[in-house]
């Protein structure tokens, strides 16, 4: 019978799970179906750190789990393995976040296979337990559709490297993804459908960037089928990993030494999404006499608490929450709020709400509400941005808004609510 993870505590006491675990145990993890993720002869530990990752990793979480015939099987919200549109990109983050996790408990991935010869199938991973390694960070390469190329979760030097890799001649269009989440390229021609030459042409592309990858002390750690793609046609994904800095001595016998000298370095994430039509209830525009309405922007960012201790905890929140696109004033409101969110120990609980006038083309006014809100979740910290911008091309809805707004604190504690209401449900679906 299914248990809802909210229910789920452990998966102890179960007679069809390994009751012991030894150096060079093998085990098994399986994608099936488009929602499913199944973990064969993994000790109960591993159960419960796959969770985790899972639920930091996937926005739409999980929606069951349950003992599968010896193996343990995760049900997720979503379809991750069809891999279409946003999900194909937040997919890829969660099994970066999966081979990580078991990486940093010393499961070693041996290969990825196809044992199947079922339709639509995925791969199989095969992992083999050894001495847990020094922390890393990974990154992953996706070929999607004809000729598109996205880079997830890799450090903006990658990037670079990969243009210049590819050339500006081959490309395009380039540009962020889904919140940032990934950065594509879009190629000249068709290279993962080619024929003939540009069948050869495009292998030599992905090794001439598989030789930059590794001059930046990145290695593949695997490629993986893990998508049943569009109409059957899909290819793999590849996932990196950084290789540790190695400075070799030698002791006095003349044995060589190996030191490992590596900075963990943990994923930020981020979701950016449009409130439409935030309205007014009803009544409240028949009020302030206001017909128009307003859409707002949501930001919701997660980092891990150590990141901002190891970093200059101030630059490194203000590179990942100040965008370029933000009005003036909504990044001044971050910047005098990051000293704050830099402590790691302390939330912006009561918010931080501001209502600003700027003067933009044509010297036409605009409105712009900003409200700021974090949380400290186990070793999280959850920053919620929350601005809309009331341009006043819509008649004198701008002047007359903020005008209300001001002299009737009512309608301005209106408009904080509506504002705590989209702030808590980002905080809720991040928990």
């Amino acid at each position: 019978m299914w248990k809802n993870e909210q229910n789920k505590t452990s998966a102890t006491n179960s007679d069809d799970l390994p009751p012991a675990y030894s150096l060079h145990q093998h085990a098994c993890l399986t994608l099936n179906w488009t929602d499913r993720l199944r973990l064969i002869r993994f000790p109960t530990n591993i159960i419960s750190v796959i969770r985790q990752a899972i639920l930091t990793s996937w926005y739409p979480g999980l929606q069951k789990e349950k003992e599968y015939a010896g193996a343990y099987e995760f049900k997720l919200n979503g379809n991750p393995w069809h891999g279409q549109g946003s999900e194909a990109v937040e997919a890829r983050a969660m099994m970066m976040s999966v081979l990580s996790a078991l990486h940093h408990q010393g499961w070693y991935l041996l290969m990825s296979t196809d044992v199947s010869k079922k339709k639509s199938d995925k791969d199989s991973l095969i992992f083999q337990l050894g001495i847990p390694p020094p922390s890393t960070s990974f990154f992953a390469v996706s070929l999607n559709e004809w000729d598109k190329l996205r880079l997830i979760g890799a450090p903006n030097e990658l990037i670079r490297a990969a243009q210049q890799t590819i050339g500006k001649d081959e490309i395009q269009r380039e540009e962020w993804i889904y919140s940032e989440t990934a950065y594509q390229f879009k190629l000249i021609g068709y290279p993962w459908e080619a024929d003939g030459d540009e069948a050869v042409t495009s292998r030599i592309k992905l090794l001439a960037l598989l030789d930059c990858f590794t001059s930046f002390g990145w290695q593949l750690h695997a490629s993986i089928d893990m998508s049943i793609g569009h109409e059957g046609r899909d290819t793999d994904t590849w996932f990196f990993r950084r290789k540790p800095n190695e400075t070799s001595q030698r002791d006095d016998s003349g044995v060589g030494i190996i030191n490992l000298n590596v900075s963990v370095s943990l994923p930020v994430v981020q979701h950016t999404s449009t409130i439409k039509n935030g309205n007014l209830d009803h009544k409240r525009k028949k009020w302030l006499k206001i017909e128009q309405h307003f859409d707002a922007k949501v930001i919701s960012t997660k980092f891990y608490i150590s990141e901002i201790s190891s970093n200059d905890g101030i630059t490194y929140l203000k590179s990942h929450l100040i965008k370029n696109d933000m009005p003036i004033p909504v990044q001044e409101l971050i910047t005098k709020n990051l000293h704050i969110l830099a402590q790691g120990t302390s939330s912006i609980s009561d918010s931080s709400l501001e209502i600003n006038r700027n003067d933009f083309n044509n010297n036409q006014s605009v409105d712009i509400i900003t409200k700021i809100k974090s949380k400290i979740f186990q070793d999280q910290l959850i920053v919620i941005i929350v601005y809309a911008v009331v341009d006043n091309k819509q008649k004198n809805f701008a002047t007359s808004l903020i005008k209300k707004m001001l002299s009737h604190q009512k309608s301005n504690q209106d408009i904080e609510h509506m504002l705590d209401e989209w702030i808590d449900e980002n905080i809720v679906s991040f928990n």
